[in-house]
């Protein structure tokens, strides 16, 4: 997500169907002459199921938002997607050539150039299907999969950067913030905007200090979530690397727990990630206490997205009282009470 924040725009369901079908002739030979688009989900990008006339599922359509990405960096993500693949044993979605072998597509909604890429189709239910109860179990391999990305990322240091966003306190809770800017949500009063300028600032204080050593800082997925994890067979499926990127690696732990801060399984599932994650990786006592930090930057960073984000699939999910609940957190966090170090 990098750019003019264009992508802040809703993004007219409509148009996008249009832009999509523009993509779907470029994929005739490759997936078939009778295939058409289902809509799947509506956030930051519109998806689309690629169906055959006898409603067999054969891709995945995935729309960027105009403005959402350059060409240059959707290649980036498809490259990690490519190596990791090749490199691990992680199931990871892989981006479909179309007949002329190029893999982006570029259509038009209403105008408006966007960007469209196929998917392989995999099966499964996302995480998020799940009951919460049942969860833990999926954590812990969630940390394992965490392990394995930060290895991988490490292991190509020498290699040539990616073209992806560097995810850094201005970019997701400063002056250029990605998301948007959670200090424009109108519902706080006086009290919580305090409380929750008191966290932002000790936030940007303990990041500034953990610091963006090579051991901590590099390529992450960025949104590790429910919603883009597939369960099949026991297996762990990685379905969405959209908002990829430089990071510090701890961010993939807070993103796994989107939403569920205040759910009270929570502590249980953190501490089952950190399970997984030490099976394949070290967690040092400087990392772990920087996990209450990433998981209040990456609630601001939700709620700030969620105020500019109305009428999304992942809205719909969200409490009324969620922006209030994130000032309740921020309480927490401040007194040392938001997360016990697993």
């Amino acid at each position: 997500m990098t750019g003019s924040r264009r992508e802040r725009e809703m993004f007219d369901q409509k148009k996008a169907h249009d832009a999509a079908v523009q993509i779907l002739p470029y994929y005739r030979r490759t997936l078939g002459e009778d295939c058409t688009l289902r809509p799947l989900y509506f956030s930051e990008n519109m998806t689309y199921l690629v169906q055959n006339r006898a409603g067999d599922a054969k891709a995945v359509l995935r729309l960027s938002r105009p403005g959402y990405h350059t060409a240059e960096e959707l290649a980036a993500e498809l490259c990690w997607m490519r190596e990791l693949a090749r490199d691990t044993a992680l199931c990871v979605r892989q981006p479909v050539s179309g007949d002329d072998g190029r893999e982006i597509y570029e259509g038009y909604a209403g105008g408006e150039p966007c960007y469209g890429v196929v998917f392989t189709y995999l099966p499964g239910d996302t995480l998020e299907q799940i009951p919460l109860k049942e969860q833990e179990p999926w954590f812990a391999k969630i940390g394992q999969a965490a392990a394995v990305l930060h290895g991988h990322a490490r292991s190509r240091s020498g290699a040539r950067p990616l073209k992806r966003i560097r995810w850094n306190y201005d970019t997701m809770l400063g002056r250029r913030a990605v998301w948007g800017d959670w200090r424009r949500n109108t519902v706080w009063d006086a009290e919580m905007r305090r409380v929750l300028t008191e966290a932002d600032d000790s936030i940007r204080r303990k990041l500034a200090a953990y610091g963006t050593a090579a051991d901590r800082y590099g390529l992450i997925h960025a949104d590790l979530r429910a919603a883009n994890l597939l369960t099949a067979g026991g297996g762990l499926q990685i379905i969405d690397f959209d908002d990829c990127g430089y990071g510090w690696y701890m961010q993939d732990f807070a993103a796994s727990l989107s939403f569920l801060e205040t759910a009270p399984e929570m502590p249980r599932l953190a501490a089952a990630w950190c399970r997984g994650y030490r099976a394949g990786a070290v967690l040092r006592g400087e990392d772990l206490e920087m996990l209450p930090v990433f998981l209040m930057m990456r609630r601001l960073q939700l709620t700030a997205w969620a105020a500019d984000r109305a009428g999304n699939d992942e809205m719909a999910k969200l409490p009324p009282d969620f922006a209030r609940g994130t000032a309740e957190l921020a309480e927490r966090y401040l007194r040392g009470t938001l997360l016990p170090l697993p």
